[in-house]
């Protein structure tokens, strides 16, 4: 049994959108974290 990684809104309540040159993620966390760690998190946003 997976996440709901949906929004709480549709799409098309979406006025205005602009991709970003920075992450969300942190600047060091992939180089401080594992190999594994690093897919464990994926999974988990990805909700699987």
């Amino acid at each position: 049994m997976g996440v709901d990684v949906r929004p709480p809104f549709s799409r098309s309540a979406i006025k205005d959108m602009k991709s970003l040159d920075r992450t969300l993620m942190a600047d060091s966390l992939e180089a401080a974290i594992s190999k594994e760690q690093m897919s464990d998190l994926l999974a988990f946003l990805l909700g699987k």
